[in-house]
């Protein structure tokens, strides 16, 4: 089972009631890494955001599907969550051909920095950056196969008419 180290435990999250399958999470945790590396001040995924990444991407080996179809972080500021959101994003927009994936945040300059995140490390590694197409200067990455990744303030006016396969919700405590 995927359990949290005792150091930085979760005060409140939906413990493991069987074994999943953690593959998905695996390869997105490596391309993660992989990009981040890549970076101009090179890191990689603390453990925490392992253990998270797992969480999220865990299959049930019987079904299929992800054992959570939504999740909550929350912790305080400066502790990763951008970089988290980024590691999901690149899983999410290499893992499916036509993935729409949007970060939505209270404002445009709040959305502006997991965007900005993202770009970078999709231009500074060779393999990533050949996957993607620029779009956009400022809010929108598109992958080769068809994916496009946006950034965009969490006003209704501004979602009407997008289908997404996948949504990041930054600073959603200061969300309408």
């Amino acid at each position: 089972l995927n359990q949290p180290d005792p150091l930085w435990e979760p005060t409140f999250f939906t413990p493991a009631d069987k074994t999943y399958d953690y593959e998905d999470a695996e390869k997105a945790i490596a391309i993660a890494n992989m990009a981040f590396q890549s970076l101009p001040t090179p890191f990689t995924l603390d453990g925490y955001q392992e253990w998270l990444l797992r969480e999220m991407l865990a299959r049930d080996p019987e079904t299929g599907r992800y054992r959570f179809r939504s999740y909550i972080v929350s912790m305080g500021r400066q502790n990763g969550k951008s970089t988290l959101a980024v590691a999901l994003i690149l899983w999410m927009m290499l893992s499916k051909a036509d993935a729409n994936v949007v970060c939505l945040a209270s404002n445009r300059e709040q959305a502006g920095i997991v965007y900005n995140r993202y770009h970078q490390a999709v231009m500074n590694n060779d393999s990533i950056r050949d996957r993607h197409i620029k779009v956009s200067e400022t809010r929108g990455i598109g992958t080769k196969s068809g994916g496009m990744f946006k950034s965009a303030p969490s006003k209704g006016s501004a979602l009407q008419g997008h289908t997404v396969s996948g949504v990041i919700a930054d600073e959603l405590h200061v969300m309408d």
